[in-house]
């Protein structure tokens, strides 16, 4: 009879043969954690009694083709279906990093989160259901709300001179009305620059980590050089970051910081 291998796919390539089998972690709780190269038969070798068609009927609700499993994914072996623990969360279908870190009040950003599972994540855009992403190292203190600010006082009206009443042999003239000043475009306020920082970088704005984007407001060096910025941008004043992230603002609008604008609501 032919033999058929199940390999576990990683986000890079979904090609089974990738990596040869490793030793995949097990938890005391009877569960098992995926790791590159494991298959669902080297998986159920290393636990007496357990076959490969059992691992795949307890876990049908992670697993809906048994020659796809993703490293990252927590099995159960035992016949019950694991419950990851508090401080992870497991990947639902079509969930987002941006969506994951907007539930959890504690976590700074998706990019903390993408940072905190490097070992499980090899693309922030791909996830996979059933993959266990750690909420470790991703935690910030809730931002400070922006202090409000009051609104401007009204101008008092000045008052209307009567007109003179026209002569017998005058006629009277209408002015013209004044052309209205053209409208200037709004831009964000410090306090709303600050909500983004926290969430960008849990408001460091000398921030560089070696990702690629740098400051308060992560920018990529591109977009920097593109607003007229000079050096890097961790290395300029916190107000010349503001101001290069108006102009950027003016050019791009909230889609230069999508996940953090749709977290804060600015788009």
């Amino acid at each position: 009879m032919r033999s058929t291998t199940f390999r576990a796919l990683t986000g890079a390539a979904l090609t089974a043969g990738l990596l040869g089998a490793t030793a995949g972690t097990a938890a005391a709780d009877g569960s098992h954690t995926v790791e590159p190269g494991d298959t669902l038969a080297s998986i159920a070798d290393r636990h007496e009694g357990v076959s490969w068609r059992d691992l795949f009927e307890a876990n049908s609700d992670k697993i809906s083709d048994p020659a796809l499993i993703f490293p990252g994914q927590a099995l159960s072996v035992s016949g019950e279906q694991s419950e990851p623990a508090e401080d992870t969360h497991e990947v639902q279908a079509g969930e987002t990093l941006a969506e994951i870190a907007g539930v959890y009040d504690h976590v700074a950003s998706w990019r903390a989160l993408a940072d905190a599972n490097t070992d499980v994540i090899s693309d922030p855009n791909v996830l996979f259901p059933g993959q266990v992403l750690s909420l470790t190292g991703a935690e910030t203190a809730p931002a400070p709300e922006a202090p409000a600010e009051p609104a401007p006082e009204a101008a008092p009206e000045a008052e209307q001179a009567p007109e003179p009443a026209p002569g017998p042999e005058t006629e009277t003239q209408s002015e013209p009305a004044p052309e209205p000043a053209p409208e200037q475009q709004s831009t964000a306020s410090a306090g709303v620059w600050d909500r983004v920082a926290e969430c960008e970088s849990n408001g460091d704005w000398s921030i560089n980590t070696g990702n690629g984007f740098y400051g308060g407001l992560q920018f990529t060096l591109d977009s920097w050089q593109w607003v007229g910025g000079s050096g890097y941008p961790h290395e300029a004043s916190k107000q010349e970051q503001i101001n290069r992230a108006e102009i950027l603002l003016e050019r791009q609008g909230w889609d230069a910081w999508p996940a953090c604008a749709d977290q804060l609501g600015l788009r």
